[in-house]
């Protein structure tokens, strides 16, 4: 792990980053998700930027809502996989996963409240427009 996570008053957890520009896109993408609304993770309640002279501005610490109860999924996956070996039951999380990580991606491209698509959206094959299409269908077919 390359972070540092702190359990604050068990309700928030706070990961603090060990390299300088280490979570700027995650802080982005956290706030994106927040803004839509998103449940596939836990709810994200801000970031704590630094200014260092001669560096510029970086994202030091994330703030999510923690989950109590939780189990870590290092965890849990590594028992339902020995427990496989053991004979037992199929895991059901590597498709619990897949519906989750779909969902995400899809609250990840949703338009701003409002926005329709881009009136004039690009279409060549290597636009990001274009690879965000294809990827949605990927994932509409693999559901």
């Amino acid at each position: 792990m390359t972070n540092w996570s702190v359990v604050v008053d068990e309700a928030w957890v706070v990961k603090v980053v060990s390299d300088w520009n280490g979570a700027d896109r995650a802080g982005r993408l956290l706030a994106r998700l927040a803004e839509r609304a998103s449940t596939v993770i836990p709810r994200f309640v801000g970031r704590v930027d630094w200014t260092l002279p001669g560096r510029g501005t970086s994202t030091v610490a994330l703030v999510s809502e923690a989950v109590v109860g939780a189990v870590d999924g290092w965890t849990w996956a590594v028992d339902d996989l020995l427990s496989l070996i053991d004979g037992g039951p199929e895991p059901e999380w590597p498709t619990q996963l897949g519906a989750l990580t779909a969902a995400l991606h899809r609250d990840l491209v949703q338009p701003d409240a409002g926005d329709g698509p881009p009136a004039s959206a690009p279409t060549g094959a290597g636009t990001g427009f274009a690879l965000r299409e294809r990827a949605n269908g990927a994932l509409d077919a693999a559901l």
